[in-house]
């Protein structure tokens, strides 16, 4: 992430892993949730026609309760030609309701004849986060569908253990005691990453990765496959829909972004949509209104504060407990406040954050935020894979003109950055074809946060149209990401099970509720 300009990055960072980040990093564990690594004694066994080893999946206790198998499936890395090198997808299979500490695992894809034989593959945002990374302590919330069904975790080529196009040390000791302001890289930095990279990165996209699913679902003996994606995860997703469009069972989509929109051009305006509503939501809560009555004119003159003086910051690095300094721009804190509207429990800090900020100087909250945004950017992201996706499938097609919605943002406009990095990263161009709707007739489960600052419920409802079985749900008061909230986790479940989405039972959804706003009381 050294040479990345990070403001791009914040745009589409799933909070699975953010949550998976933080978690681990809150023990004094060696080390925060990585891929996995097999454990002894190792007992050798298939599934399909993979070997595959009883493993755990980074440091957390709740692995103890699950068994878990890790192998590795062999992938050209030119998935059209099928010729030259090879790489190694790294995968993890976790067999439906096999308890810890049972001697017999299961040698196939079906661990039993009453077990469904088509499981649930999970698939990461970023792009560039691994699978075994950003799901590794959430597994327990998939509970009602391990009933029943394996859950499979790939890690995308050029990630986690599969090639990883890597650039930033992935270690918590490696990230820089302050965070610098986001700065284009120069070229000379691109290239001394790509001499690094044992990899051809225009291989490296959406589409490929779409091939490399289906290669990983024949390897373990899978007929079918249920898809869960979150974040960019969804357009993976979709990409396997369109390719595969028989092997496709399920697709539960949460943060959508639909094969035909662009990651970049229409953040700023998404962000401020995000951010008004939030304050929109603070002005009708009794308590938050009283406390905060001036709300959006205190976000405005701090804005405007940093933009004319910005402020040097010395605090205790939230992560490290160093002491750091930071110079706090307007871009930092744009950042900050963009990056804590994907979450429920940092939306309802918001208020609090930005008047405590106005009215007693402390900016040292602020960049508190931002160094952590910073850091959840820094650990999980493999930024050479970012950058072959984007500059492939996002970049290339971002209009002549910004957002034709025209508003005022907070956050600002990094397209012209975006390209300009583009220009250096060696990557292909999407087709034409690629960029089209992704039409089908399967069952797909949509969902939404009516908060989301990134990929907004508009999303949904734009991949909804040519997804004639599709269920919408906007989540109200949630940001982005939003699968395991409340009764969500068995309402996928159900869906998966039930295989449609007609019938599905979603009245639980409205006890669904964030909480309070934060006032100081």
């Amino acid at each position: 992430m050294d040479f990345i300009n990070k403001t791009q990055l914040f745009r589409w960072f799933s909070l699975l892993c953010i949550a998976a980040l933080l978690a681990a990093c809150a023990s004094p564990a060696p080390a925060a949730a990585t891929a996995a690594a097999p454990t002894a004694p190792s007992t050798e066994l298939k599934v399909g026609s993979v070997v595959m080893n009883p493993c755990q999946l980074g440091s957390s206790d709740i692995f103890r309760v699950y068994k878990i198998l890790c192998g590795s499936v062999p992938v050209y890395e030119n998935t059209v030609t099928q010729k030259g090198r090879k790489i190694l997808l790294n995968v993890a299979v976790i067999p439906a309701a096999i308890p810890a500490g049972t001697a017999a695992l299961p040698t196939g894809a079906a661990v039993a004849a009453n077990h469904s034989p088509d499981p649930l593959f999970l698939l990461a945002g970023g792009p560039g986060q691994a699978a075994t990374d950003a799901f590794a302590l959430l597994v327990p919330n998939f509970e009602g569908v391990l009933q029943l069904r394996d859950i499979v975790m790939v890690d995308m080529r050029g990630t986690g253990k599969s090639n990883p196009l890597r650039c930033s040390s992935p270690n918590l000791q490696a990230v820089p005691s302050a965070a610098p302001t986001p700065t284009l890289a120069p070229a000379d930095a691109v290239k001394a990453c790509l001499a690094t990279l044992n990899a051809d990165p225009t291989l490296y996209t959406t589409q490929a990765a779409a091939n490399d699913l289906d290669q990983v679902r024949q390897a373990l003996g899978y007929q079918k496959i249920n898809l869960l994606g979150v974040s960019y995860g969804t357009r993976l997703a979709l990409a396997y829909l369109r390719q595969y469009p028989d092997r496709a069972r399920t697709l539960t989509l949460d943060g959508v972004s639909p094969t035909d929109w662009e990651l970049g051009p229409h953040d700023p305006a998404n962000a401020q949509r995000s951010l008004d509503l939030i304050f929109a939501e603070c002005a009708a809560e009794t308590a938050c209104h009283t406390a905060y009555p001036n709300l959006a004119q205190e976000f405005t003159g701090l804005m405007a504060g940093l933009t004319k003086q910005p402020q040097q910051v010395d605090l205790v690095h939230p992560l490290t407990n160093q002491r750091v300094t930071l110079l706090l721009t307007e871009d930092e804190a744009a950042q900050a406040i963009q990056f804590m509207s994907y979450s429920p429990d940092n939306i309802a800090a918001i208020p609090q954050l930005i008047h405590d900020v106005v009215t007693k100087g402390q900016y040292n909250l602020l960049a508190s935020q931002y160094l952590i945004a910073a850091y959840s950017l820094t650990q999980p992201i493999s930024d050479g894979l970012y950058l072959s996706v984007v500059c492939a499938e996002d970049v290339p097609f971002y209009p002549a003109t910004p957002d034709p919605a025209g508003v005022t943002s907070y956050l600002p406009d990094h397209t012209q950055a975006q390209a300009q990095q583009c220009q250096t990263w060696p990557h292909a161009t999407a087709s034409a074809a690629f960029k089209k709707p992704v039409s089908s007739n399967a069952p797909v489960l949509l969902l939404s946060g009516q908060l989301d600052p990134v990929t907004p419920p508009a999303n949904a409802e734009q991949a909804a149209r040519t997804l004639p079985d599709s269920l919408n749900l906007v989540i109200p008061g949630l940001g982005h990401n939003v699968v395991f909230a409340g009764c969500l986790p068995d309402l996928v479940a159900t869906f998966v099970q039930a295989g449609t989405v007609k019938g599905l039972d979603t009245s639980c959804v409205k006890q669904i509720q964030p909480g309070p706003f934060q006032t100081g009381q």
